[in-house]
């Protein structure tokens, strides 16, 4: 949680510090869409990664060349597989997500670039069920065991060529998730993301 609060810090001294220098910056919004392998760490035994989908709108402003504050909100699938009784059973999570991304371009040239972004996130659940429990209870329930509230930290590395990008990440949860007493669970994402921008 302090490498959370520090991140946030780090973000908004980066903000005021590229307003005090700021170039007459452009603002675009874009499309992305991806894949990745979702688990959850911590507290759980017999769990393996699963298939990740996640897609959402981006809202970007650049304050220099080289310097770029991103928003957005993604509908992101998390959770893992479990072993339960000799069979892979599914925790399905899909949180609606709000990153605030610091994003430095190194341009090449005038089409292309490479993108490095770093930030927090917040996430609300809005719905999911929990395969290795009877019944398959919504996962954002008691019954279910998860809470609706996450947080989190985002890093990102990726090329853009004009109005096309590809990025890989891993998104790591701050926040306990798990509603059983005693136990700690923490979500985890590596993703591959195709965006578009307008």
């Amino acid at each position: 949680m302090k490498l959370y609060i520090s991140i946030v810090l780090l973000q908004l001294l980066l903000f005021f510090n590229a307003t005090a220098e700021m170039e007459k910056g452009t603002f675009l919004l874009g499309a992305r869409i991806g894949v990745g392998a979702s688990n959850l760490k911590g507290d759980v035994a017999d769990n393996s990664s699963k298939f990740n989908f996640h897609a959402g709108i981006i809202a970007d402003y650049a304050f220099s060349h080289h310097y770029y504050m991103e928003t957005g909100c993604f509908l992101t699938n998390k959770g893992c597989k479990y072993d339960v009784l000799d069979k892979t059973e599914t925790i399905n999570m899909f949180y609606l997500e709000f990153p605030i991304l610091s994003s430095f371009r190194i341009n090449i040239n005038n089409e292309s670039g490479i993108n490095l972004q770093f930030g927090p996130y917040a996430a609300i659940g809005v719905f999911g069920n929990n395969r290795t429990l009877p019944d398959e209870p919504r996962s954002f329930s008691e019954n279910g065991g998860f809470k609706r509230l996450d947080a989190g930290l985002k890093l990102a590395a990726g090329w853009q060529i004009s109005e096309f990008s590809i990025t890989f990440g891993y998104d790591i949860g701050c926040l306990n998730v798990s509603h059983l007493e005693g136990y700690s669970v923490r979500t985890t994402l590596f993703h591959t993301t195709f965006g578009y921008d307008f």
